[in-house]
């Protein structure tokens, strides 16, 4: 695990040490290079011990390979080092009103903060996220059912569309997800656009920097997005038609959220922030063996892991996956509730499998595959879905409320103001998948067998 810090010469911690690097064109090389840019960090650490510093274009940025260190510095003194930097390739967010995660901390930070605690402290209260989860859980097992081959694509949709209802009270609305997701992550991560790892270019006029004009148009999709989508709760509001929702509970004024005080435009982006859920860890080196599927680390009371009651835990809450401190995931509850319960109903339903034989051989699990952005998600693979039993497949069948897949083929369109945010998959027989923009594309080679890892990956 690394946790990686920011920060200028006069708030860097303290007894950290100090790893000066050159970086001109085969340092920027080295790090676009996510094989090489893991391996730098991994010799330092062996050489200065779990916290150290980089200066890069007087810049420090300081990487803590400690539990301990990390909790120290992002709870204990969160508000000195939990703050955010700016991001080259969008300036202007850590100031701003449009995505929480990425605001630095203040007063906007605060009021948006508590407004998000609001928000899921309400929705949770009231039948578990408006009931919204189960109702989808139901509907993706039927996918799942009709569609076994598209496994990643009804996992993806799954979370856009529960997002979706519980933001706006419409499972529709996730598809503005799917478009404003891969673009903000690519935006603001080392490994998206080349702003970000040579900074000095940020500094260019905005008439002939292509980066500063793909911000602006990032920025304004969003606001559309959001801005749609609340405009649709307000009218079905005004009606007497919405569902349960967080922009219903806005307009509610429900208990906590006046103290706020957000206007139209900051609940509409604090709503969307918020409807942008990620599932980014399936493990920590805080724990033994932590890269082994070992399920007695949670069972076994002579594991350290251990903990009673076993109805409570094991838990994702205080896991380092979701954060530290000031800067913890806000929305832990609802991650909760969709692992615990997702995760539940899918093992319920099906048996999940490599394929075997030569399908399998040339088509690995691919363990150690992510993509190159600040979240990372799995590289997909080809696998088997089947039901457990015929009952089973029987059941799901009868639960379904809505069986119709959001990733739509190529030529369908969706009615009215959602036809702007249709999703499309590769045309049938190109042998090529829906992959959300490369968040979850098939890993480099899969169809070459089985891939060797260095010794200690």
């Amino acid at each position: 695990m690394y946790a990686v810090v920011v920060a200028h010469q006069e708030v860097q911690p303290a007894n950290s040490k100090q790893v000066y690097l050159i970086l001109a064109r085969l340092g920027v090389y080295l790090f676009r290079e996510r094989s090489l840019l893991g391996i730098l960090p991994t010799c330092s650490d062996k050489k200065y011990g779990p916290i150290y510093a980089w200066e890069v274009f007087g810049t420090y940025h300081v990487w803590v390979e400690s539990d301990k260190i990390a909790r120290d510095l992002l709870v204990h003194r969160g508000k000195k080092y939990g703050g955010r930097h700016e991001i080259p390739a969008a300036v202007g967010v850590k100031d701003g009103s449009e995505f929480v995660p990425l605001m630095n901390i203040g007063d906007n930070f605060w009021r948006h903060k508590n407004f998000i605690h609001a928000l899921n402290r309400q929705a949770n209260a009231d039948n578990i996220f408006f009931g919204y989860p189960e109702l989808e859980n139901k509907n993706t097992l039927r996918r799942l059912l009709d569609h076994p081959d598209k496994w990643s694509e009804h996992i993806i949709t799954h979370c856009s569309r529960v997002a979706g209802r519980i933001a706006w009270g419409d499972p529709r609305h996730g598809t503005k997800l799917l478009h404003v997701v891969p673009v903000l992550l690519k935006a603001v991560s080392p490994g998206g656009p080349i702003i970000n790892l040579l900074t000095p270019l940020m500094y260019l006029p905005d008439s002939i920097s292509p980066w500063k004009k793909a911000e602006a148009k990032r920025a304004q999709q969003m606001k559309d997005a959001f801005y749609e989508a609340q405009e649709d709760v307000i009218k079905r509001y005004e009606e007497g038609t919405a569902e349960g929702s967080w922009t219903k509970l806005w307009l509610d004024k429900a208990q906590g959220l006046e103290k706020s005080h957000l206007n139209k435009h900051e609940a509409a982006h604090a709503v969307g922030s918020n409807a942008l859920v990620a599932i980014v860890t399936i493990g920590s080196p805080v724990f033994p063996e932590a890269d082994e599927w070992r399920p007695e680390r949670w069972l076994d009371p002579s594991w350290p892991t251990y903990k009673e009651p076993l109805s409570e835990f094991p838990t994702v809450r205080g896991d380092p996956g979701f954060g530290y401190g000031v800067r913890a995931c806000p929305g832990i509850d609802l991650v909760a509730t969709e692992l615990y319960t997702t995760i539940g109903s899918i093992a319920w339903g099906f048996n999940i499998k490599r394929k075997e034989g030569k399908a399998g051989y040339e088509n690995p699990v691919p363990w150690y595959q992510t993509n190159p952005y600040v979240i990372t998600m799995a590289s997909q693979f080809p696998a088997d879905v089947t039901p457990r039993s015929a009952e089973k497949a029987r059941i799901i069948r009868q639960l379904t409320e809505d069986p119709s897949l959001t990733v739509r083929a190529v030529g369908e369109k969706s009615e009215g103001q959602f036809g702007r945010w249709d999703v499309f998959r590769p045309e049938e027989g190109s042998g090529r998948t829906f992959d959300w923009e490369g968040l979850t594309a098939l890993a480099p080679d899969h169809d070459k067998g089985p891939r060797r890892y260095p010794v200690g990956v």
